[in-house]
């Protein structure tokens, strides 16, 4: 997507949640790593992370692509985080909240969103292939 809008001469950034180049993303995935860590113990914690994550992410890339008219391209957003880490119906309203909490004003929602659908073989594949680690 984003070399065919580049193609077009279209200004584009592209963001990742949570970023590994983050304090936070670092701190997700470290954690992610330990058997039995916060992601195990305290979800509700957990989420909070990422939403630091993006906070960080919102106010040190997003923002100001967006204010010197780029478009961004971002990899997950706070709809993905807040659905993946529910487990409930109340859960995904917690965390909606959390993030509204945390976020406000800073809460940035995507004009539109591709969700990506394919068997998890041929993802494993295709990581494997580029030698990327799995997250």
């Amino acid at each position: 997507m984003g070399n065919f809008l580049k193609s077009r001469a279209v200004e584009v950034e592209t963001a990742k949640e949570p970023d590994r180049n983050g304090a936070w993303g670092r701190l997700i995935y470290f954690d992610l790593m330990q058997q039995s860590g916060v992601h195990k113990k305290y979800p509700r914690e957990f989420q909070s992370l990422f939403v630091y994550d993006r906070l960080e992410n919102t106010l040190e890339r997003v923002t100001p692509a967006l204010k010197s008219g780029k478009t961004v391209l971002q990899d997950r957003c706070a709809a993905a985080t807040i659905c993946y880490g529910a487990k409930s119906k109340d859960n995904f309203l917690e965390y909606f909240d959390l993030n509204q909490e945390i976020l406000r004003p800073f809460l940035l929602w995507p004009d539109i969103v591709f969700i990506l659908d394919i068997p998890a073989f041929t993802a494993i594949e295709r990581l494997k292939k580029q030698g990327k680690e799995f997250d």
